[in-house]
């Protein structure tokens, strides 16, 4: 068998058959990833990062800007994974970055807020 031996089932045989399908409750759509968005917002970065050290540049930028204050909450992970349409660790990766430089630092059991200045 090789690749153009595969045999795809026609767009309404596949989901009607599946019985798997009758007992996912309905749930809002995850948006993909958007890499527009990445590029948009980081205009001069290497696109060649991986998607969390891109979310990882962009919340830094946000940062950066004033957008996200000191001694305020950073996003979290459900709300990275909504709005930037990445996985769960892939926003956890990105957070854990920040705290690894020092721009943010993680009250437990509250969340990650980002670092005053010096």
């Amino acid at each position: 068998m090789n690749a153009t031996d595969v045999m795809l089932a026609e767009p309404g045989t596949a989901q009607s058959e599946s019985m798997a399908d009758e007992n996912v409750p309905d749930a809002p759509p995850v948006p993909s990833f958007n890499y527009a968005r990445v590029v948009e917002a980081l205009a001069g970065t290497p696109y060649l990062l991986t998607i969390a050290a891109q979310l990882a540049a962009m919340l830094r930028a946000r940062i950066g800007s004033g957008a996200l204050a000191p001694n305020q909450p950073v996003p979290g992970e459900s709300a990275l994974m909504r709005q930037y349409g990445v996985a769960r660790e892939t926003a956890r990766t990105a957070v854990r970055a920040l705290i690894a430089e020092g721009l943010v630092y993680v009250v437990q059991g509250r969340g990650a807020y980002v670092a005053a200045r010096d």
